[in-house]
């Protein structure tokens, strides 16, 4: 075996060891994906839970804050009766509006804070969303990059061995000598389409 077709054999199993690699790299890369999209699918059901809680909390603290606004009101009235006051009016009035537009405040808070507490939640969910996604664009890049390698691979492989081929059957060698030319009766290098006497023909 000549030095050239054991280096070609060397090619070529060197390009199918980086073609396996390659493919063992880009199944690593897809259960490392699967997994990734396992492990955040539960993140993802934790955080929605989370984002229902946080607007239930923000609801259930506005309306402790209503209820409590009631008791005062009631209390309020209650003593304004007591003492014959009128509430419509003066200090009894201002009292009235100020301890309701607190509690509005109140309300309003306990609000945004629920409603920030669920926009937290959402803003986690994009992020391992897309951290998952990034799982399965680095594993179909992986599987791409294989298949581009196993091919360039097989195509070098296939065109070494054309090129040894060739160099074994002579195309390297240049081509084979033309015949030499035909003579006539009448002298050499005269080319075809001479009669010879006798010959019934032409050359």
């Amino acid at each position: 075996m000549t030095m050239m077709a054991i280096s070609a054999l060397a090619s070529a199993g060197q390009g199918g060891l980086q073609a396996m690699a390659g493919f063992g790299q880009a199944r690593e890369a897809r259960r490392n994906a699967e997994f990734t999209g396992a492990i955040n699918r539960e993140r993802l059901r934790v955080l929605q839970s989370n984002a229902d809680l946080s607007t239930r909390r923000g609801a259930f603290e506005a309306g402790k804050v209503r209820d409590q606004l009631e008791q005062v009101t009631g209390a309020q009235a209650g003593f304004f009766a007591a003492g014959n006051i009128d509430p419509t009016q003066g200090s009894p009035a201002f009292l009235a509006a100020q301890s309701a537009a607190q509690a509005e405040l109140d309300v309003m808070a306990a609000t945004a804070r629920g409603m920030q507490g669920r926009a937290d939640a959402f803003q986690q969910m994009a992020n391992v969303q897309g951290q998952t996604a990034d799982a399965w664009t680095g594993a179909k890049t992986a599987q791409n990059t294989a298949r581009i390698g196993a091919g360039t691979a097989f195509l070098n492989t296939v065109s070494q061995w054309a090129s040894l081929g060739m160099k074994a059957w002579g195309g390297g060698a240049g081509a084979a000598a033309a015949p030499a030319a035909r003579t006539s009766s009448f002298g050499p290098g005269t080319g075809a389409g001479l009669m010879t006497y006798g010959s019934g023909g032409f050359y």
